[in-house]
C-alpha cells in the first residue's frame, strides 16, 4: 500500500524536498495552524470502490480515529485512473488537516507510468503513517501445472510457450513488476495479463485460465483454501506467519525479491507538521488494538510501523528501486 512525481524519474531535489517536508514541515498551513484542529468532519479519501479491500481498511481506521478527534471521518471512494482521481482530489484539497488520501505504492509508480500527472507527487504530498503492509504470493493453478517450486515452474514455463502467462492486481502494480524481475532473472519472456483487481485475476487463476499470478494474500486466499491454486513462493526477507510453510523467493534460489505492499496515509503538503503529527501517532495507536491487529490479520496485511520521515525513506527506497525496474520494463 506508496508517492507522486510528475511522470519523470525522480529528482534528486524531490527526494530531498519531500524527505524535509516530512521530517520538519518546512511548509506550514495558513489558519489551521492558529485555529483548534479538528474543527470539522475529516475526510479520509479511498482511491479503490467500496467493499473492496482498500475501503475495508480505510473504513477500519476511520472507526477508530472517530472517538479520538470527535468528529465525523466521513470515508469519500473516488476509484479510478489507478488512484489517480483520489490523489489529485487530496492535492488540491486545503492543508488543513480536514483532508486525508489512504494510498498504496500506485502513488509513486503512477510517476513512473504516466508523463502528465496532474499533482506532483513527492512536493504535493506529506507522508503520515504506513497504515498496513504485505508480503506478494506467488500462486499457481493446480489444473495447469503440477510445479511445487519455483524452479519446477520456471522448468514448466521454458518447455511449454502456453504456460508463459503471468497476472498480477494491475497494471504496474507491485506483482506486475515482481513478474518482470522474475523473467528477467530466470531468462524468460513472459506476457502480463491485464486484470482490473486481484479478485477477477485470483479467478481466472482458480479456473485455470491463467497459469500463475503474483497477488496479496487476500485476493488469493479464497482459491487456494479451494484447493485450485498452490502457492510455492512469497515476497520478503522472511516466510509468513500466515503460511510459514511457503518459502520465500530467496529460499527458493531468486534473492532480491524481499519488496512488500504497503498502504499508507498523506495529506497535502502543506499541512501544518503538528496535524500531521497527530494524525500518525493516534494512527499508530490504532493500528497497535488487538483487535484491529486480528482484523487487519484476518485480511492478509500486518500493521505498519512508520510515521512520517521513516515512511518518507520507505516510499524514496521504492521509489528508487521500481522506478528503475519499471524504466527497464517499458511499461507506460
Amino acid at each position: 500500500m506508496a508517492f507522486n512525481a510528475p511522470s519523470r524519474p525522480l529528482s534528486r531535489r524531490h527526494v530531498l524536498a519531500w524527505s524535509a517536508l516530512a521530517a520538519s514541515g518546512l511548509a506550514r498551513g495558513p489558519a489551521a495552524a492558529q485555529t483548534a484542529w479538528p474543527s470539522q468532519p475529516i475526510k479520509l479519501v479511498v482511491p479503490f470502490a467500496a467493499g473492496g479491500g482498500g475501503d475495508a481498511l480505510g473504513r477500519l481506521l476511520a472507526d477508530g480515529l472517530r472517538p479520538v478527534f470527535n468528529q465525523p471521518i466521513v470515508v469519500e471512494n473516488k476509484p479510478g485512473a489507478s488512484t489517480i482521481i483520489a490523489s489529485e482530489y487530496v492535492a488540491r484539497a486545503a492543508p488543513d488537516g480536514h483532508t486525508i488520501l489512504l494510498n498504496n505504492q500506485a502513488l509513486l509508480l503512477n510517476a513512473f507510468l504516466n508523463d502528465t500527472l496532474p499533482y506532483k507527487p513527492l512536493d504535493d504530498f506529506a507522508p503520515v503513517a504506513e497504515m498496513v503492509k504485505a508480503q506478494l504470493w506467488m500462486g499457481v493453478s493446480t489444473a495447469r501445472t503440477d510445479a511445487t517450486t519455483v524452479a519446477e515452474l520456471i522448468a514448466h514455463m521454458k518447455r511449454d510457450p502456453q504456460m508463459r502467462f503471468y497476472a498480477s492486481a494491475s497494471k504496474g502494480s507491485l506483482g506486475h513488476l515482481m513478474g518482470f524481475n522474475l523473467a528477467e532473472t530466470a531468462g524468460l519472456s513472459l506476457e502480463h495479463v491485464l486484470y482490473k483487481g486481484a479478485t477477477p485475476a485470483a479467478t481466472d487463476l482458480g479456473a485455470g485460465q491463467i497459469p500463475m499470478a503474483i497477488l496479496d494474500l487476500a485476493g488469493i486466499k479464497p482459491m487456494v483454501d479451494a484447493g485450485k491454486v498452490r502457492l510455492i513462493a512469497v515476497s520478503g526477507a522472511a516466510r509468513s506467519k500466515a503460511m510459514p510453510q511457503v518459502p520465500t523467493f530467496g529460499e527458493s534460489g531468486y534473492p532480491g525479491f524481499t519488496t512488500y505492499s504497503w498502504a499508507g496515509l498523506f495529506m497535502p503538503a502543506k499541512t501544518p507538521p503538528q496535524v500531521v503529527k497527530r494524525v500518525a501517532d493516534e494512527t499508530m495507536k490504532v493500528l497497535a488494538q488487538p483487535s484491529v491487529v486480528e482484523k487487519l490479520f484476518a485480511m492478509g496485511y500486518d500493521p505498519g510501523t512508520l510515521t512520517e520521515a521513516r515512511f518518507a525513506e520507505l516510499g524514496r527506497n521504492d521509489s528508487a528501486q521500481l522506478g528503475a525496474l519499471i524504466k527497464r520494463s517499458g511499461l507506460k
